[in-house]
């Protein structure tokens, strides 16, 4: 044999051979658990920066928000004002009916009503865009005079907010199972996230009484949440690793801010492996309470970088419950290691 056995080694061969053995086998073991530990030290702290990042947007949305709120609430103070501030009340005709084809905000459906006239003072409040248009040149955003109507809704007659196919949204109407619709019918005001017309803002309602104190509608300002977001740009730009970037989604998949899919809904999104990921991150970020912070991992494999195999992504995930965002940030492992 070329390789003589131990047994007819020299005894300082032998000695030599035994120690290398003994130095070689702690060394290679003590090599492998700190690339070990350092590893998941690694894949801790990439974890760590991502949580970093995700909770940093959440709180710049949540200061954000408090400061929208807060110029809404005082914009109705304004509204208020500008509409009440003589005094006077508003005067209701009964024998002069309005028609109006209503329209659901929610549903589109549509049903035919004869409201009775209003006015304040001389000048005519159904139809006329006189007094939110006012308040609008003040404060910047839009405003609304609602009535009530037969079954516990609230009827747009006058306002400035212009739906999606820049149509007026007047005629258009609050159904009585709203949020908004039972704080205002109980007397209550309203602020927070609404639906009005046929988009999302950030609002503030009061209820309008008649001199005996009972609801005959509502007084509204708001501003587009979109509008009112301007951190936008910011996200965008933001980079994480080689590829990775910062999204957000609301919880029905529909991408708010996104660097080249904004707009879509990716609801049913599926891994290389068949997982509707999308689906599982929503249902994650829902179940827990605000600042939850959400870990997934997931094979990806993206053609438009010409790729053909798979490569593990991680995302870090918070919801953020005034406006239904869900913040994502993400990149692939292996970009964080490199």
């Amino acid at each position: 044999m070329i390789i003589p056995s131990f047994r007819n080694l020299r005894i300082r061969a032998k000695l030599v051979s035994v120690t290398l053995f003994l130095v070689l086998v702690p060394l290679v073991a003590v090599a492998y658990l700190s690339l070990d530990r350092f590893g998941k030290a690694l894949r801790s702290l990439s974890e760590e920066d991502l949580a970093h990042l995700v909770t940093s947007i959440y709180s710049m949305c949540k200061v954000e928000q408090e400061i929208i709120q807060g110029k809404v609430v005082s914009d109705l103070n304004v509204a208020r004002q500008v509409i009440f501030g003589s005094g006077q009340r508003i005067s209701i005709f009964p024998e002069e009916k309005v028609p109006f084809d209503a329209v659901n905000q929610f549903t589109n459906e549509v049903i035919h009503v004869e409201v009775p006239l209003w006015k304040l003072g001389d000048t005519v409040l159904t139809g006329n865009k006189h007094f939110v248009d006012m308040v609008q040149k003040l404060v910047g955003g839009t405003c609304t005079i609602f009535q009530k109507i037969e079954g516990d809704r609230l009827l747009r007659i006058a306002t400035n907010v212009i739906g999606k196919d820049g149509k007026s949204g007047v005629g258009t109407f609050i159904p009585a199972d709203s949020p908004v619709t039972k704080a205002i019918l109980s007397g209550r005001p309203y602020k927070g996230r609404a639906y009005v017309v046929d988009d999302w803002y950030i609002t503030a309602y009061e209820p309008i009484q008649d001199k005996e104190g009972a609801v005959i509608g509502a007084l509204y300002v708001g501003v587009k949440e979109q509008g009112s977001l301007s951190l936008e740009a910011e996200i965008k730009q933001i980079k994480v690793g080689e590829t990775g970037y910062v999204y957000i989604m609301d919880s029905r998949g529909n991408l708010i801010i996104h660097p080249a899919k904004q707009g879509e809904n990716i609801l049913n999104s599926r891994d290389s492996s068949g997982f509707e990921y999308i689906r599982a991150i929503i249902r994650d970020a829902l179940s827990h309470k605000a600042g939850y912070e959400g870990t997934i991992r997931y094979p990806w494999i993206n053609p438009e970088l010409g790729e053909t195999k798979p490569r593990q992504k991680i995302l870090k995930y918070v919801y953020f419950k005034p406006w239904d965002w869900i913040i994502a940030a993400g990149t692939y492992e292996e970009e964080v290691y490199r």
